[in-house]
């Protein structure tokens, strides 16, 4: 039975192996505070290398061994993310 719902966003700039620290961190803790949760982790990669991108969207199937789903979002649905949480003007958020 899943007690709980916890999403998380993460934004991120070319720096993978940070991300992946953080990422074991963030599973080590909510899965030990909250072990009977539905936990989904999303990724805004705002890499300017599409290396970089890659080996992170190679990374993400790995760490979804750590018992939840994590998600790398690009900029077109970032975009739509932060325009559904938000009552600011899209002209503001993307300028």
């Amino acid at each position: 039975m899943i007690n709980r719902y916890i999403r998380f966003f993460i934004c991120s700039r070319d720096r993978p192996n940070e991300l992946e620290k953080c990422i074991k961190s963030l599973a080590k803790v909510l899965l030990s505070v909250y072990p009977k949760s539905m936990i989904v982790g999303y990724i805004f990669d705002d890499s300017t290398n599409t290396e970089i991108s890659s080996s992170i969207r190679n990374m993400l199937p790995r760490l979804k061994t750590l018992g939840f789903n994590i998600y790398q979002l690009g900029y077109k649905e970032q975009k739509n993310i932060l325009k559904n949480i938000s009552d600011i003007s899209e002209d503001l958020i993307f300028f």
